[in-house]
């Protein structure tokens, strides 16, 4: 029941914050702003969320969650009524790069709230309704948004200074603190100076691949149809955006549930071979129908990785820096996707665009592969660190 509560803040959190996906369309409607005006404001969002992020990892280890929400929730609220009655350009701009920090700020200690509020066992579900809860915000945002904004400016103002509102309301429908741990967690948690560390990094560096990967559909994929030459590009870069979150929003629960039975770092080197066959037979197949069934196989790749990046920091990261972990995440899911799109570029500029397509194939194998290796020397770690620690104790 908890769990689904969070879910339900996780969705009004991400259907309210309406800047992040519109903010170039809205600040160059709304405020009449210069192209590169437009373009330092958009950039200030996308830096303010992404502070935002960072600070709220590090509060979330150090105050209650349930009282940190409240107090986000509240702020955003304020923010978004700033905006509307603001009389200059400047003040509205700033109040709402303040409510996409705090947007930003929230994420970690959701799913920091999560994490300590359901049980070992739970915790693939509870994530993956999380990410399924993001999703369907999102599809709030992109519906009404657009339809509003296509309008008048300020009724997308209007309508998610409600729903924010609405955020704030629903926070007080969160009544239990946070569980410092679980028994659990303290026979899960991992043993020794070495196993730990090892597995974060092997972890992060997983993130970054799977990264890498899911940005092809951000920039490799609609330069590639465009690159064909085809007159219907954006319908079918449109009719992909459909499939995909379909696949999403009716597939998570299941896919979650088929994953279940194996490790997190396993999952995410699963995830790796999803990718790598839907996005690497492009190079091979580029027919309507073939496009659309492998979105379909990538789009369970982004479900099974999205889940259980999360789910593995919740499994085996202490408590007391948990949130901090939580708050890395978008970063490093930045900085892949800023590596992807400069290195597909240059092998279109090189080669062609077509062979960006073996190297995501040739990326998603190496997840899969790194994920083998990593389990395997982390659990050789573990064993000898636990036969140190009994030869010290004897």
């Amino acid at each position: 029941m908890w769990a689904i509560r969070i879910c339900a803040i996780k969705l009004l959190f991400t259907a309210s914050n309406f800047v992040m996906p519109f903010a170039a369309l809205f600040i160059g409607k709304h405020y009449s702003l210069t192209a590169g005006a437009v373009a330092a404001w958009v950039t200030a969002f996308s830096v303010c969320y992404l502070s935002g992020n960072l600070a709220g990892g590090y509060v979330g280890d150090k105050f209650q969650s349930r009282k940190l929400l409240r107090v986000f929730a509240l702020l955003s609220s304020g923010c978004m009524l700033a905006s509307i009655l603001s009389s200059t350009a400047i003040f509205g701009l700033v109040a709402l790069s303040l409510f996409a920090g705090l947007a930003g700020a929230a994420s970690p200690v959701l799913s920091n709230y999560l994490s300590n509020s359901v049980g070992e066992w739970d915790r693939e579900r509870a994530f993956g309704n999380l990410y399924l809860a993001h999703n369907v915000g999102i599809s709030v945002v992109f519906v009404v948004g657009g339809f509003l904004l296509d309008r008048e400016s300020l009724y997308p103002l209007y309508f998610f200074a409600a729903v924010s509102a609405l955020c704030c309301l629903g926070t007080l429908a969160l009544t239990q603190d946070d569980l410092q741990s679980h028994a659990t967690d303290r026979q899960q948690l991992p043993i020794g100076p070495v196993r730990l560390p090892l597995l974060l990094l092997g972890s992060f560096v997983l993130f970054f691949g799977l990264a890498f990967l899911d940005a092809q559909r951000e920039y490799q994929l609609p330069v590639w149809l465009k690159d064909m030459d085809l007159a219907s590009s954006a319908s079918w870069f449109g009719t992909i955006g459909i499939v995909n979150a379909a696949v999403v929003l009716l597939s998570t629960r299941h896919v979650v549930r088929w994953c279940a039975g194996r490790s997190p770092i396993a999952n995410m080197g699963l995830a790796g071979l999803f990718y790598a066959a839907g996005f690497g037979l492009h190079f091979v197949l580029s027919g309507y129908y073939a496009v659309l069934a492998l979105v379909v196989v990538w789009s369970v790749g982004e479900i099974i990785g999205a889940t259980y990046m999360n789910v593995f920091i919740s499994k085996n990261a202490p408590v007391h820096y948990r949130a901090k972990l939580f708050s890395l995440i978008p970063m490093v899911l930045t900085l892949g996707k800023i590596l992807s799109i400069s290195t597909t570029t240059a092998i279109a500029a090189r080669v062609d665009i077509n062979t960006g397509w073996l190297l995501a194939g040739v990326v998603g194998i190496a997840c899969a592969l790194f994920s083998l290796i990593i389990g395997r020397s982390t659990s050789k770690a573990h064993i000898h660190d636990k036969a140190r620690h009994s030869a010290t104790s004897l």
